[in-house]
């Protein structure tokens, strides 16, 4: 396919990824390319998830571009979009935008990283990925705390709580991971269509991870929403549920599937600042920066 550029990509954005660390590039240049997508339409809880991109943004300037654990420097060849604009009026526009920006970055040959946002967004990503790799099969890891199986959700199909369910209508060879507050109805559901899945306490006795992945293609989309984590780490949630991982348990499963997997592009989403925006989006802005130094070394 014919590589095609947006015009808004002419334009720098004022507020890049790591942008005190790391020198301007060009886009061309660019093998990473961060989208932030500040969608926040069906959130149920705690709102705020829009502002999740520009935080975690900001927060980046306060991080390091050398990784201690992996003893690197992150690549200079980082390139972030224009935060997204979105009417609301008709949904389906809105996501369908986000499906027709992602497309255009693999077109163009990036490896895109989508900061969200609620997790609505993961379905026209997969959506994008369906359409580039066309007949090259793909799967999809699902870090949460929380299934997202429900078919409907508040009178909408397209929601934070249906968000699973979206992508398993495209694709069905998806690995949810920390799961731990679900409704009876997904549960059935999940049993049923054999929904590969790792509840949260089970994470704790010692699983074979690599089964897991075992079971999934060689390429990965991978999406993290944040309330995995133990509160501790990521108190600045939208729906907050207890239990999760601490930091580095949670990063030993999320390098396994950028050692043994090709991770085709990521989104982190659910970050919620109006209730704690210091910390959460700093942790956000480091974990983003971790999974760029995971797929530097796997690149």
């Amino acid at each position: 396919m014919p590589a095609r550029f947006l015009l808004f990509k002419l334009i720098p954005n004022k507020t890049q990824f790591l942008g005190s660390e790391i020198k301007k590039v060009e886009y061309q240049s660019a093998k990473v390319v961060v989208i932030p997508v500040p969608y926040e339409c069906t959130t149920s809880y705690f709102k705020g998830t829009k502002l999740g991109p520009r935080k975690i943004l900001a927060a980046s300037h306060q991080l390091e571009n050398f990784d201690t654990e992996l003893n690197l420097k992150l690549p200079l060849t980082i390139f972030t979009l224009k935060e997204l604009k979105f009417k609301y009026k008709k949904p389906e526009k809105d996501l369908l935008l986000i499906k027709s920006v992602v497309l255009a970055e693999l077109e163009n040959q990036k490896w895109p990283i989508i900061l969200g946002g609620e997790h609505t967004i993961t379905g026209p990503i997969i959506a994008a990925f369906k359409e580039y790799y066309q007949e090259n099969e793909f799967g999809m890891i699902h870090f949460d705390a929380h299934f997202d199986l429900r078919d409907v959700y508040s009178d909408t199909k397209n929601s934070h709580a249906t968000m699973l369910r979206r992508v398993r209508d495209q694709i069905k060879k998806t690995l949810s991971v920390g799961i731990r507050s679900f409704s009876e109805a997904e549960k059935q559901h999940a049993l049923e269509e054999n929904v590969l899945h790792i509840l949260d306490k089970d994470l704790t006795l010692g699983i074979d991870f690599e089964s897991y992945l075992d079971q999934l293609p060689q390429n990965i989309y991978l999406t993290l929403d944040l309330d995995f984590f133990s509160l501790a780490i990521f108190p600045g949630v939208g729906t907050p549920v207890p239990g999760g991982l601490d930091w580095w348990a949670s990063l030993i499963l999320i390098r396994k599937i950028f050692e043994v997997k090709n991770v085709i592009g990521l989104d982190v989403v659910e970050l919620c600042p109006k209730v704690e925006s210091k910390i959460s989006s700093f942790n956000a802005a480091y974990l983003v920066a971790k999974c760029i130094a995971y797929k530097q070394i796997n690149f």
